[in-house]
């Protein structure tokens, strides 16, 4: 009795490691947390309707966004997510399928993985009037960290972003404004996708010049230069995903830096 005692705390052990990253509720669609009111629309399934009001969503981000590329960016969005869900045979709930993942009963999976497949499916529409950012929230916390991609006007800060997220709802599409969403969002350096590193350093360059005009106009530091030294201090290389020894995780931890000065994890 005793063994099977033992044994039964090892398989509870085991799977609390392996679902190591982004745990959180699935049932909740709005609520309050840290004293702020949140809400997220879910797609429940890849139909006309949801891509409509996602479309409706995208468009208010700004007078910049074109109807047909927010027509085009919801569709392919909505429709991708299900994809991903079906080539990958995500399954409900998500911190299941984080434990098959890390078990390697499954392929891919995780958040920063949907994330990916999303960024990189809508920066292959090469879109003139939306930027994609990189965004990540929680840095550092290894059971809520995520990472998402966020849809902004053309030109307009990331605060101002819609979160597009793949993963949180098992390949069932959400959105939400970065501002109002469950997540503390923050805008990440994400080195393989140099388009999103260009858009984190301009918001550095803007963030940094904002704050030193707050001081008096002291001199800043140039914020390439700001970066150089942060990588070579964090010992980064082109990519940010590689192995973290010692992590609970058997999957890449991911490997972000922030250049707005915001704070992206739990607390």
């Amino acid at each position: 009795m005793e063994g099977y005692r033992f044994l039964g705390c090892g398989v509870a052990v085991v799977l609390a490691f392996s679902l190591g990253g982004c745990i959180h509720s699935d049932s909740e669609r709005s609520g309050v947390v840290d004293g702020r009111q949140w809400c997220e629309r879910v797609a429940d399934d890849p139909t006309q309707p949801y891509i409509d009001a996602l479309r409706s969503e995208l468009l208010a981000l700004g007078p910049e966004v074109s109807e047909a590329e927010a027509t085009l960016l919801a569709e392919v969005s909505v429709r991708h997510a299900e994809y991903i869900r079906r080539k990958w045979g995500i399954v409900r709930p998500i911190e299941l399928h984080n434990t098959l993942v890390n078990l390697g009963l499954r392929q891919r999976g995780l958040c920063y993985q949907c994330a990916e497949a999303m960024y990189e499916r809508l920066h292959a529409l090469d879109l003139k009037t939306v930027d994609l950012h990189w965004g990540v929230a929680h840095k550092g916390d290894m059971w809520l960290e995520h990472s998402g991609v966020i849809v902004t006007a053309k030109g307009r800060p990331f605060d101002d972003g819609l979160v597009v997220d793949a993963w949180r709802h098992s390949g069932r599409l959400r959105w939400a404004r970065v501002t109002g969403d469950r997540y503390p969002w923050g805008e990440m350096l994400k080195w393989k996708y140099p388009d999103a590193v260009r858009l984190a350093r301009n918001a550095g360059r803007s963030s940094l010049a904002s704050r030193e005009r707050e001081k008096g106009g002291e001199e800043a530091a140039p914020a390439a230069a700001r970066v150089e030294k942060s990588k070579q201090a964090a010992g980064v290389d082109d990519d940010i995903s590689r192995d973290s020894p010692g992590s609970p995780q058997t999957q890449p931890a991911q490997r972000v830096e922030s250049l707005t000065g915001r704070r992206a994890d739990a607390g």
